[in-house]
């Protein structure tokens, strides 16, 4: 049976080897010495959600406001191939359109 030494050199050989290691640079890294594990977390950061956030507000919410409602509903809608139960959209308006408890 042989023993392997897990130490920093050992460690450094696996980064170098790893097939993922170029999304790394895919991902916002504020702090290179943060070694990130939560397990009930999304993890960091993609920068390409940044983008996307950015543009949404910037090209949609922004210019479109309450405009933008019916188109967005329509996507979530298209969404609702991927799921058995009804569509996002429909849910939350019977979330926000509930009649209130008397």
């Amino acid at each position: 049976m042989s023993i392997t030494v897990i130490n920093e050199d050992f460690a450094s050989k696996l980064d170098a080897e790893d097939p993922l290691k170029a999304f790394k640079s895919e991902f916002l890294i504020t702090d290179p010495s943060v070694c990130y594990l939560d397990g009930n977390s999304l993890g960091r950061l993609p920068k390409k959600t940044i983008d996307e956030v950015q543009s949404f507000l910037l090209n949609e919410w922004g210019p479109e406001l309450v405009d933008g409602w019916s188109h967005w509903i329509d996507q979530l809608n298209l969404l609702a191939i991927f799921w058995p139960e009804p569509p996002l959209a429909h849910r939350l308006d019977r979330l926000w359109f509930a009649t209130p408890p008397a």
